[in-house]
């Protein structure tokens, strides 16, 4: 499944962290650290939520079948100057392909998606 995610949800969850801290009476840092948390493991909630429940939140959610799947692709470009771009995720399926600009890249997905779809992935 794929849930696309605005910028605003990831700046709510960050404030919503803050504002916890503030709360909490931490300082500067620990509001900042919580923050900053919040943005990073957004995405992590998802992993634990039934799916109905994302599709009624996030109806523009996408499913699909693993079988589907033919193959799954990260990519991601470097300049002349070495600096890499954010990742993208690239997936085709029998009918289509689907091409998802990733903010930060979770750590582990290409072993993760390695270990799941054997030779579909292509990393």
């Amino acid at each position: 499944m794929l849930v696309p995610i605005s910028r605003d949800a990831f700046a709510q969850a960050g404030r919503e962290a803050r504002s916890e801290a503030q709360a909490e009476g931490k300082g500067f840092f620990g509001r900042w650290g919580a923050q900053i948390s919040a943005m990073l493991g957004y995405t992590q909630r998802f992993v634990a939520m039934d799916p109905d429940v994302i599709l009624r939140g996030h109806p523009t959610s996408r499913v699909f079948d693993n079988a589907d799947l033919v193959s799954i692709k990260l990519e991601q470009i470097s300049d002349e100057d070495g600096n890499t771009s954010p990742s993208s995720l690239v997936l085709r399926t029998r009918r289509e392909r689907l091409k998802v600009q990733l903010q930060a890249e979770p750590e582990g997905l290409a072993g993760t998606l390695r270990r799941v779809y054997g030779d579909r992935f292509r990393g």
